[in-house]
């Protein structure tokens, strides 16, 4: 879901050592959130409406490793929460420090840019998404601890009242998801998570 990293690395008004021609080594990647952390960042309204986004941050790359004062320099789309999803995610980056005459240097600019992708692709229409309503939400039932299930229930209704409300069908969307509750049977155990729609919105 990170789709590039693209890493610009410059220390400006900094003097060289003396005594030489001095050498600099820019920051270079080390980690990054696995798959798993970037879908649990990714903006739940944005993944139950079916968007993607990009984020471009500015950070400094600290001696440790780590970045810091981290900043979005644009995000698209605006007011989806992705900027927000991104900062969450820096953390989770690391980078070795800049050099100069390989001694770590605290502060080295980076730009990179953070892509959320929805892993499975598309989501599926108003009437697959009452569907997959009613086999998440059953399967929470059996166990209300599951905290990507439950997400992934509030997801599902999140997008079935959005497209409703687009459709003019916003008047009996309710009934809808509570039929399909009660057409769904239990599932045989909690490891039974098999139907597509386990992949498609539980993030």
């Amino acid at each position: 879901m990170v789709s590039h990293l693209m890493l610009a690395a410059a220390l400006a008004a900094t003097e060289p050592p003396a005594g030489g021609a001095a050498t600099y080594e820019p920051p270079a990647w080390l980690g990054a959130p696995t798959l798993e952390q970037m879908e649990d960042a990714y903006p739940p309204k944005a993944w139950a409406s079916g968007l993607e986004g990009r984020v471009d941050l500015f950070c400094k790359a600290a001696a440790t490793g780590q970045l810091a004062d981290c900043v979005v320099e644009r995000e698209a789309p605006l007011d989806k929460a992705f900027g927000a999803a991104a900062l969450q995610l820096t953390p989770l980056f690391r980078v070795s420090p800049a050099k100069w005459n390989g001694a770590p240097v605290d502060g080295a600019p980076v730009r990179f840019r953070v892509v959320f992708k929805l892993p499975y692709g598309a989501l599926p229409n108003l009437e697959g998404t009452v569907r997959c309503y009613g086999v998440l939400e059953t399967f929470s039932r059996l166990d209300r601890k599951d905290r990507r299930v439950a997400r992934a229930v509030s997801a599902a209704r999140d997008r079935a009242l959005t497209l409703a409300t687009a459709s003019g069908a916003a008047d009996d969307i309710e009934a809808r998801l509570a039929a399909a509750v009660e057409a769904t049977p239990p599932p045989p155990s909690l490891m039974t998570k098999s139907d597509p729609c386990f992949r498609l919105f539980v993030p």
